[in-house]
């Protein structure tokens, strides 16, 4: 599993999310979780903000990590947020 997520985001690879995504258009406040993978999210995350309609939604991001605190991946959420019409937002 950490080849398969090293490759992905050296490469910057977005892989497919498999099933069906939700409709989230009842939903103001949207919390997303992750893990923390060499200082950001999995490139996972990255897909979910392609293929989920996040415009116009306040997103809240948590994580787990051994060592990398969460301020350490905001900056990447906040411009997957602005990419997809969405707004990050403290928990």
């Amino acid at each position: 599993m950490i080849a398969v997520g090293e490759k992905e985001k050296d490469n910057n690879i977005h892989p497919a999310i498999k099933g069906k995504l939700p409709n989230l258009a009842q939903y103001h406040k949207v919390y997303i979780g992750y893990p923390i993978w060499w200082q950001r999210p999995p490139m996972l995350i990255d897909s979910l903000f392609e293929q989920c309609d996040l415009a116009g939604k306040q997103i809240v991001a948590f994580a787990t990590s051994a060592e990398t605190p969460l301020a350490d991946t905001l900056s990447e959420m906040k411009k997957l947020a602005k990419t997809a019409g969405a707004t990050l937002v403290p928990a």
